[in-house]
């Protein structure tokens, strides 16, 4: 049995005296200013063009089995890193 895991990252933010700014650490594994990774874009990828869901139906998925908090906006956001990262063609 595969053992699955999913890491969350507490990001704390801070204050630079010097240029006036709000600025946050590197997070790992994320693509981009996004709050999900690559295994999560490539999920949605997955659940989109092979298993040939629809975009409403993935972002309940999500959100009903992980708690993920995503909308349909977020699923299309993804899914366009996905084809320009992949050079997949949107349907």
């Amino acid at each position: 049995m595969r053992v699955r895991y999913v890491t969350k990252y507490i990001i704390k933010q801070g204050y630079c005296k010097h240029c006036d700014r709000v600025v946050y650490p590197e997070v790992p594994e994320t693509i981009g200013n996004r709050h999900f990774g690559l295994r999560f874009l490539l999920y949605i990828a997955y659940l989109r063009y092979v298993m040939n869901l629809p975009e409403g139906k993935i972002a309940t998925l999500l959100n009903d089995t992980y708690n993920a908090h995503v909308s349909v906006g977020t699923v299309v956001d993804y899914l366009k890193k996905a084809a320009a990262v992949t050079d997949l063609q949107l349907r």
